[in-house]
């Protein structure tokens, strides 16, 4: 059971970097199985998957890739969907363990859950990883300790944050941007925070080095998971600041928040320009809109008033 689970947070590894050029462009049609029985019928190995949201863009595409994924290891995957609500992140862990599921791998949304998630593991002898997250050592080094004490937390497969967020604000500094505003997920999100971490990192070092030449970042707008959100977040920056140069918002998928919040830029005649570890054109921003996302799909972009062409950049993995 541990190296069939392993297999999949590997393969969880592989699906986020060809999500990085696939969950944009795909709307995707995945659907949640949620609940379930207390067996599994089958008689095969079932995992759980606890994530964020299985039908919108991201979740969607890792829905594809999983199921193919179980299909090949001749396994049963039972899916909640938990809108990184606190409360549902939790809950889900506790519904899939009482659903029969021998593993489980979660997309949570703060360390802090991973205490009630590796406490219903244990108590219910059942394997757990994660996926697109890990829990800080320096941060929250309580849980930590209880993860690597625990015999079925198996580990966790993610970027590294603030090297992501660092190169990403380095892409626009070397284009000349020097207001830049940003949009947050939800506070506390682990993701968020690493990337936040690095924004600050890629500034605090250009300031460093160019004292006549000085970039500040905006205190971050919070926009939730939807496309209204990030929509008026995007809105109340620019209102705040109108001599923005840049927006990012950075987080998860959502459904479409980055989307929306470019109508805002479009309206203050501000060209959409996300950038990443890839790039290609997406219909929903119109010609000469580029997107990019790093390669876990999550969107870590920038929308700019510019539109040449970015050089790659690389994002790394740790398994």
């Amino acid at each position: 059971m541990k190296k069939i689970l392993k297999k999949v947070a590997a393969t969880i590894l592989a699906a986020s970097m060809v999500i990085g050029m696939t969950a944009c462009g795909t709307g995707g049609g995945g659907s949640s199985t949620q609940g379930g029985t207390s067996s599994n019928k089958s008689g095969k190995i079932k995992i759980g998957v606890s994530i964020w949201s299985s039908t919108d863009v991201l979740g969607s595409q890792c829905k594809k890739i999983l199921d193919e994924a179980a299909k090949a290891l001749d396994v049963d995957v039972q899916y909640v969907d938990q809108g990184h609500v606190s409360e549902k992140v939790t809950a889900s862990v506790e519904q899939l363990a009482a659903a029969g599921c021998q593993g489980i791998i979660i997309c949570n949304s703060s360390d802090t859950e991973m205490t009630s998630a590796i406490k219903t593991c244990n108590d219910n002898k059942v394997y757990l990883a994660q996926f697109f997250r890990v829990i800080s050592q320096e941060n929250s080094k309580d849980i930590y300790d209880l993860a690597t004490a625990s015999p079925y937390y198996i580990g966790a497969v993610h970027e590294n944050e603030p090297e992501n967020g660092e190169k990403l604000v380095q892409i626009l500094l070397d284009k000349g941007d020097r207001n830049i505003g940003l949009i947050g997920w939800e506070q506390g999100d682990a993701t968020w925070l690493g990337r936040w971490e690095g924004y600050k990192a890629g500034v605090e070092k250009w300031n460093a080095e160019h004292p006549d030449d000085q970039a500040k970042l905006s205190e971050p707008q919070y926009a939730g998971t939807s496309s209204e959100g990030g929509s008026k977040a995007a809105e109340a920056l620019m209102a705040a600041d109108p001599n923005l140069d840049a927006l990012i918002p950075a987080g998860g998928g959502g459904e479409g928040q980055g989307e929306r919040a470019v109508h805002p830029c479009a309206a203050d005649r501000v060209h959409p320009r996300q950038r990443g570890a890839e790039e290609q054109a997406h219909p929903a921003l119109g010609e000469g809109a580029a997107e990019h996302r790093h390669p876990a799909g999550h969107s870590g972009v920038a929308y700019r008033t510019r539109t040449e062409h970015e050089p790659a950049q690389e994002s790394r993995f740790v398994l």
